[in-house]
């Protein structure tokens, strides 16, 4: 009996976290805000809490909020960012996945540049979002219907 709990131990996930199931949607909402001068999200579907943006995603960020006429003032009270791995109208942002070793290989990340050569890195929660890094991200940042509370 000893030999089937080893097995059992060997497909438990090794952070102990049961990987939550990836939205089916083609286009998905964020709202980001501040959070003590971090750009960060929450998202009760997948648990994520302040999650942080980090590595040249907050100037990729903030290039999109600039670009769109937002205020970084009020976006850092809550703002919208839409994206999806397909093309859809309104896109502002196109990311494509940068390849090879020196940007996939390490950090368990994935890393993306902006058509304005901004480049930034995308942590492991990308994965509670697409099963697999997408080739390219499409975004919007838009106005916040609700404002985030600190």
């Amino acid at each position: 009996m000893n030999w089937i709990n080893e097995v059992l131990a060997t497909l438990q996930p090794k952070n102990n976290k049961v990987k939550k199931p990836v939205p089916t949607n083609s286009i998905l909402t964020l709202n980001p805000y501040k959070y003590y001068g971090t750009w960060v999200f929450d998202d009760a579907a997948t648990g994520l809490v302040r999650e942080a943006f980090v590595q040249g995603i907050p100037e990729i960020l903030e290039k999109a909020l600039e670009d769109a006429g937002i205020p970084l003032e009020e976006a850092e009270e809550g703002c919208s960012l839409v994206f999806s791995k397909n093309p859809f109208p309104g896109a502002q942002v196109e990311l494509t996945r940068l390849g090879g070793d020196k940007f996939n290989q390490t950090l368990e990340g994935n890393w993306y540049e902006s058509q304005d050569g901004l480049k930034g890195w995308l942590c492991p929660a990308l994965f509670c979002y697409f099963q697999e890094a997408p080739e390219k991200i499409y975004c919007k940042v838009d106005y916040a219907s609700k404002k985030k509370k600190k």
